[in-house]
């Protein structure tokens, strides 16, 4: 009975606190003509609380816009048009048209362009923010389309950007910079942008799947000290041109970017399909590559990738290519060998210096006049290198000494050991510089 009365009450707690949500949370109508609630976006977030859904009618709605509330703001279309947000007097003090202040947001339905291009940091929509859904809108920029970024005082962490065209940005379509992290980009148009397509900096965990990115004036994907990512069954096409200033390849992963797996994506007609630089242990496999000047350029500073024999290669001028492919691991051998050579040689240092005294005691107590010839200071001491040069020079006699003799023959051995050591060390060093 006591456990029948528990459930019950607790039951009705639970209604109680659903109805309380439910009846907290509003949804607001904005409209241009002025069928709505508000005829002004911004005016509406103004005006609303946590959990509020916005619904914005088809229309032309000019201003900047902030969001600093948990809400959803959701565009109604008309026959297929989506709702129009632009601005027509620019602000200095302003870096996007939409500005994310705010977690746990949906931006739904726009059409988000820029009409003063000659204002390059006009964003489409920026800000710092975790667990928000940017979906279905259509984004042209006059820099970057879409940039999730952080602060010093906050991360931006699994949000969803699914569906979206993102074009004629004037740099990066989508820019994910700074520990962003866990983020699903799936499903979106990236097309026909001055810059590169996609572009993580300082962001791993990420999920890049399904996208179509094509015809961007740079590299389609880019991933920079980015690691941990999934790029899958994207299709990454038309990166090509004569620029100086970019890099034209389909799948860009350098600096510090490892453990990503690209799988699955259809890369083709670039100047290079996949390019690693300074990337380790990455998985490159099940791609269809082809028609690309170079499939895959593995280059400098990569170690330990994975080029599984899943990858369809066709029409490619060069299907694998990068010196560092079959010597992938070099670097790190040499290193590995400079390390072992210092060790030893250090080793070898102490042997000389204990040898070299042992020299020094014996020829003073059974050969003094031979320690009399040894370099000395104006006050007696001994002067190590150009005794250990004396003695190896054979300047020192230890008649029918035969333990001496040993002695000094080890002295030899190690002082040149030691010189063999350093020259090797030194052409290691310089071998890097050039080679790596």
């Amino acid at each position: 009975m006591q456990t029948r009365l528990i459930l019950i009450l607790f039951s009705f707690l639970v209604f109680i606190s659903l109805f309380c949500v439910s009846a907290s949370s509003k949804t607001i109508h904005v409209d241009a003509a002025g069928d709505g609630d508000y005829e002004n976006i911004q005016n509406a977030i103004d005006n609303a609380t946590d959990g509020d859904t916005i619904i914005v009618n088809y229309g032309t709605y000019y201003g900047y816009i902030e969001i600093d509330k948990s809400i959803s703001l959701i565009g109604e279309p008309l026959s297929g048009n989506k709702p129009i947000i632009s601005i027509n007097q620019y602000d200095s003090n302003k870096d996007a048209i939409i500005t994310l202040n705010s977690d746990n947001l949906i931006i739904d339905g726009f059409e988000i362009q820029c009409q003063l291009r000659k204002y390059i940091h006009e964003t489409g929509i920026e800000g710092v923010t975790s667990h928000t859904t940017i979906s279905n809108n259509e984004i042209y920029s006059g820099y970057y389309g879409i940039k999730i970024s952080d602060t010093d005082y906050a991360i931006s962490y699994e949000n969803v950007i699914t569906n979206n065209l993102v074009t004629k940005s004037d740099s990066i379509a989508i820019y994910l910079p700074g520990h962003d992290g866990f983020n699903n980009i799936t499903d979106n148009i990236i097309k026909d942008n001055n810059d590169n397509g996609l572009v993580l900096y300082f962001a791993g965990n990420n999920l890049i799947k399904n996208n179509e990115i094509t015809g961007n004036n740079g590299f389609g994907l880019g991933c920079f000290r980015s690691s941990n990512n999934e790029i899958i069954n994207n299709i990454i096409t038309n990166h090509r041109g004569y620029d100086f200033l970019h890099s034209y390849h389909s799948i860009h992963i350098s600096t510090d970017s490892d453990n990503n797996l690209i799988k699955g994506n259809t890369i083709k007609n670039s100047d290079q399909g996949i390019y690693l630089w300074g990337a380790s242990n990455s998985t490159i496999a099940g791609n269809t590559i082809s028609n690309n000047d170079i499939g895959i350029n593995i280059t400098k500073y990569c170690a330990d990738n994975k080029i599984l024999s899943s990858n369809a290669f066709s029409n490619n001028e060069e299907d694998v290519s990068g010196s560092y492919i079959a010597t992938i691991d070099t670097f790190q051998i040499l290193n590995f060998i400079s390390y072992i050579l210092l060790i030893l040689a250090m080793i070898e240092a102490i042997i000389l210096n204990i040898f070299m005294k042992k020299t020094i005691s014996r020829l003073k107590t059974n050969h003094p006049n031979e320690y009399k010839k040894l370099p000395k200071t104006n006050s007696g001491k001994i002067k190590n290198i150009k005794t250990y040069w004396y003695v190896i020079q054979n300047k020192v006699d230890p008649e029918n000494d035969l333990e001496l003799k040993k002695t000094i023959k080890i002295i030899k051995v190690a002082w040149m050991f030691g010189i063999l050591a350093i020259v090797a060390i030194i052409f290691i060093i310089a071998f890097i510089i050039i080679f790596f």
